[in-house]
């Protein structure tokens, strides 16, 4: 074929032809300017058309980048916006907050407000609060990612990346089929719940503790086993006042480990049971300092297989209870994947449950 073009064939290997074009053809110097001839040649037409195979090896995401992935999609789906804050605060801000921790003095610092590295990520969310209420917005959902700057001995300093949620007003707009409420600790909670839980943290329990810029008695430190993740609560009256913040606030700050440590765990669907599930509720009068969730978590011990959940759904202290005393009342679900409970096996278990309760926290059941 080449051959019509005045091509000569100079060489002829089984794997390789070498030709010399004639003198006149100054286009073509390479192989590929020959087999565009070829093809001319043969015709467009009929050449079939396929795509080259190409094999492209992605690299897997880091697992930080993942996590926050994961965190940007679970708070915002639930309403929060993301806030970017100066790392740098005042130093009577850091008095606030931390004083029993020195924040580090910037030499030469842009201003008064910003003349100290921040020592926790919340500061900066509570500064965007209080600008935000004094212009009316009032609603406020504001979470953060990014460092803290903590003194080590000396002139060290140790940087921490940590994560920072803060909710404040009402949680809807006003309608006509909403009560207006304002947002609580709970509603927080409930937000960090889910937040851990999409991060794959399980077995999250909440414990009294916490800051002591948080209210006293609404606030709570966040654990998984023996893992400090965090803390939460509403932020102290004392330091609302001297922030101008007309409306409680509801704040949240997750450790480095909470992000780098996040477990990413599939999901496996579980089959749900084609049998029935029973009921029993219980009213146990305990101690006034006993957590309720250390209740909830010794009755989920006392048969891991049936006990399909533990709720609790009431509190009471009043005039017929001592006052050193109060009444949880708890709903546990019973179901089995194999057959329907029968009523003997619900009261054994119910039975196990009281007996185990007042073995375990000296609990009776409320008359």
């Amino acid at each position: 074929m080449l051959g019509y073009l005045g091509c000569r064939l100079v060489d002829g290997l089984p794997q390789q032809l070498t030709f010399q074009p004639p003198s006149h053809r100054h286009d073509l110097r390479r192989e590929e300017d020959l087999l565009e001839e070829v093809i001319r040649l043969y015709g467009y037409d009929r050449v079939q058309v396929s795509l080259p195979r190409l094999e492209v090896n992605a690299p897997e995401k880091p697992a930080i980048e993942r996590t926050l992935a994961t965190v940007h999609h679970c708070l915002g789906g639930r309403g929060y916006l993301e806030a970017i804050n100066y790392a740098f605060i005042s130093a009577e801000l850091q008095q606030q907050f931390n004083p029993t921790l020195r924040g580090t003095a910037l030499l030469n610092p842009i201003s008064a407000e910003q003349a100290v590295l921040r020592t926790c990520l919340v500061t900066g969310l509570v500064d965007t609060a209080r600008r935000n209420v004094s212009r009316g917005n009032h609603a406020l959902r504001f979470y953060e990612v990014g460092g803290v700057f903590v003194p080590l001995s000396g002139s060290q300093l140790r940087e921490a990346q940590r994560l920072a949620l803060l909710l404040s007003g009402p949680l809807h707009g006003r309608n006509w089929h909403t009560p207006d409420r304002e947002a609580d600790f709970f509603d927080l909670k409930g937000d960090v719940t889910a937040l851990l839980r999409s991060m794959g943290w399980e077995e999250v329990r909440f414990e009294a503790g916490g800051p002591s810029f948080l209210h006293p008695g609404r606030k709570a430190i966040i654990l998984a086993g023996d893992l400090h993740l965090g803390w939460l609560g509403t932020l102290h009256p004392t330091v609302q006042a001297q922030r101008d913040l007309p409306q409680s606030v509801q704040i949240c700050e997750l450790e480095e480990v909470t992000l780098t440590h996040a477990l990413h765990a599939t999901v496996a669907p579980a089959a749900a049971s084609r049998f029935p599930a029973l009921e029993r509720d219980f009213a146990f009068v305990v101690a006034q300092d006993l957590p309720s969730m250390a209740l909830l978590e010794a009755i989920r011990m006392v048969d891991g297989t049936l006990i399909r959940s533990v709720d609790l759904f009431d509190l009471y202290t009043g005039s017929h209870l001592p006052a050193d005393r109060k009444s949880l009342a708890v709903r546990v679900v019973l179901q089995a994947d194999d057959r329907t409970l029968t009523d003997q096996e619900a009261q054994n278990i119910s039975d196990r449950i009281v007996a185990q309760m007042a073995q375990q926290f000296a609990a009776t059941l409320r008359g």
